[in-house]
């Protein structure tokens, strides 16, 4: 009686072993902090204009979004910085480049979310003259605006190309077929 109750208590006691082993794959990615599961995704750099078309002289407001895909949250940038260029790669000017020295803690991007930058320096967006580094209005052509940021985390870049139009009468008109 003694060796069945004997070969009785292995079995239990493997049991026990197996249910713990079986157990522990399942909570320690939680617990441990599974890398591979919590920072999937990517970081992207989203640009906007308030319109595609402008004439010229007219004002362009430029939003910047950052898209954070991952499951973390991300660190803000601590430079950023944008400059316009002609379509045919001249550069036009207002190169800005800001370096911003965050308190700690620095603010990051929430997990999964879609944020408007620079909204952290007061404003929502930025603009675009439509004029060079000399104060003159541009010329009639496409113009792309580009944006860069870096960080700690992340180095990102994006760009958006607008048109510029002489006046009113050469600014394409909706039609019930699109733009003529």
């Amino acid at each position: 009686m003694a060796e069945s109750d004997l070969l009785i208590s292995k079995k239990a006691a493997l049991i026990v072993v197996a249910l713990a082993l079986f157990l522990f794959t399942l909570v320690s990615p939680i617990a441990l902090g599974d890398s591979s599961s919590s920072d999937d995704g990517t970081v992207s750099l989203h640009i906007e204009t308030d319109k595609p078309l402008y004439l010229r002289g007219e004002v362009v407001k430029v939003y910047v979004y950052v898209v954070n895909s991952k499951n973390v949250p991300v660190e803000y940038p601590s430079l950023w910085g944008y400059s316009v260029v002609y379509s045919d790669g001249r550069f036009v000017g207002y190169a800005v480049s800001i370096s911003i020295n965050w308190m700690y803690p620095i603010p990051t991007f929430p997990p999964q979310s879609k944020t408007l930058f620079p909204d952290l320096l007061g404003d929502s967006s930025f603009t675009w003259s439509t004029r060079n580094r000399n104060g003159r209005k541009v010329s009639v052509g496409a113009y792309t605006i580009r944006v860069n940021v870096d960080g700690a985390e992340i180095c990102l870049s994006s760009e958006v190309t607008i048109r510029v139009y002489p006046d009113l009468d050469a600014y394409p008109r909706p039609t019930k077929w699109g733009f003529y």
